[in-house]
């Protein structure tokens, strides 16, 4: 008895320590997520302003001093020709120069070059935006997108409406830009101070650190006469410049302290999350989001808020800011549409051609990945349009489930059908060795009748 008592007591643990040493790894990938995670966001709005700085000494001084004044609002095309400065290479040149900049930086030389395609229409949308309102229902429409595919979490996406809060307030108040300036900074450094000792989950925090960091250092760059010291001039005010060690003595950028405030700031922190949301939306429907596609994601925001801020400025001394503009080596942007920024939702579609080969079908989620051979069913698929059958007549639309290409059966890689439509495509995340439900007996697919001669 004592033998089976020691040698049960030896099993519990043995139990015990697998159960910590497991739960120890949890934790230690958490730890250097988040360590990984501030380390990155922290130099994001260091390098927006380098950014900016480096796209406007492209074309070197103005005929006249920039006004911040001029960037509320303009009319597309309505710029007088005797205003113009920058041509459409210029324009172009500066958009490359940013993407070259930004892949110059260690943390993201391997990173894609380029804004995504289909975003640029939504962040030129914001370039001319009339009014801070019209820049907010993008950001809401995003942001809810993002939160209908889990790619959110609830309290992320609560604290980036904090960071929209704090600008569509300060509008509200019809401050000069003098004012702005140390509003903006006071509200959202309480803001980093009161998140400053979240643990972030895996695959969260980089929408709200990436923005905050950005609206941080933007508001900081077009402020910096009022929310930073500078070194007096007799020059007059354009001739300042800051002297900051962290931004390596930028060139002081327009400041007008009397003129009303503009939000230029605030397009610059959502053409990063245009962007940026595109990337971790994209990765997410094609089965690929996980923590080690930060660069990436953090990289494409990053270019789109350096254009956007840029192009934001200058656009009353510039031809009409077209897609073409925004090229990557000479490649008009191309695409579908996209939920980000206030577009439509792509079509998603199963890969072709598909009626080579049988596609694997079920109505449990639990199949998917499962060691226990489930009772999977096999199809063709014919695709109309973007609905999707299983004869060749389009008579038959698929049954609502989960369909599994052959090649990506390892993968656990699975097409959502809804009403004849790819609803959604993803990754399973189940356990193979978890209990499949009781199987009953199930067959959605009518027998195709052969034709007889």
């Amino acid at each position: 008895m004592k033998k089976h008592l020691t040698l049960f007591i030896g099993l519990a643990l043995a139990v015990i320590s697998c159960k910590k040493e497991g739960s120890q790894r949890t934790d230690d990938n958490l730890i250097d997520y988040n360590r990984k995670l501030i380390e990155l966001t922290r130099t994001v709005g260091r390098m927006h302003n380098a950014g900016v700085t480096n796209a406007l000494s492209l074309k070197g001084p103005t005929p006249s001093p920039i006004r911040l004044q001029s960037l509320f609002p303009v009319t597309p095309g309505t710029t007088s020709p005797t205003l113009l400065f920058y041509n459409a290479q210029d324009v172009k040149n500066l958009a490359n120069s940013t993407y070259d900049y930004v892949l110059s930086q260690p943390e993201f030389a391997t990173t894609e070059r380029g804004i995504p395609p289909a975003v640029v229409n939504p962040v030129i949308s914001i370039i001319y935006a009339s009014s801070p309102n019209i820049i907010n229902q993008k950001v809401d429409s995003t942001v809810a997108v993002l939160r209908q595919n889990n790619i959110l979490t609830i309290r992320e996406a609560g604290m980036l409406k904090e960071i929209q809060d704090i600008f569509l307030n300060g509008y509200a108040l019809n401050m000069t830009q003098s004012n702005a300036g140390i509003y903006f900074a006071t509200k959202l450094n309480q803001l980093k101070v009161k998140y400053a000792n979240i643990v972030w989950n895996i695959n969260e925090g980089e929408a709200f650190l990436g923005t905050l960091e950005i609206a941080i250092s933007s508001n900081q760059y077009w402020h910096s006469n009022v929310t930073q010291p500078v070194v007096t001039s007799s020059k007059g005010i354009q001739d300042k410049r800051m002297s900051l060690s962290k931004f390596a003595n930028l060139p002081l950028p327009p400041f007008t302290p009397n003129d009303p405030e503009t939000p230029i700031v605030q397009v610059d922190l959502v053409a990063y999350l245009f962007s940026w949301g595109w990337q971790v939306y994209n990765q997410y429907m094609a089965g690929t989001l996980n923590s080690n596609g930060q660069y990436d994601r953090i990289s494409k925001g990053l270019q789109a808020a350096i254009a956007a801020s840029t192009m934001r400025l200058i656009k009353t001394y510039s031809v009409f800011i077209t897609p073409e503009m925004f090229s990557v080596f000479g490649a008009p942007p191309i695409g579908g549409g996209t939920p980000i920024g206030g577009g439509t939702m792509p079509a998603l579609s199963f890969p072709v051609p598909l009626t080579t080969s049988l596609v694997l079908y079920t109505n449990e989620y639990l199949h998917i990945g499962s060691n226990h051979s489930p009772p999977f069913l096999t199809t063709r698929i014919y695709g109309q349009g973007n609905y999707y059958y299983y004869d060749a007549n389009f008579n038959h639309l698929l049954p609502n489930g989960y369909y599994i290409l052959l090649q990506d059966l390892p993968y656990n890689k699975y097409y959502n059908v809804t009403n004849g439509q790819v609803s959604a495509i993803g990754i399973a995340n189940n356990n193979p060795n978890g209990p499949l439900p009781p199987y009953v007996p199930y067959n959605p697919f009518v027998p195709i009748a052969t034709p007889t001669n």
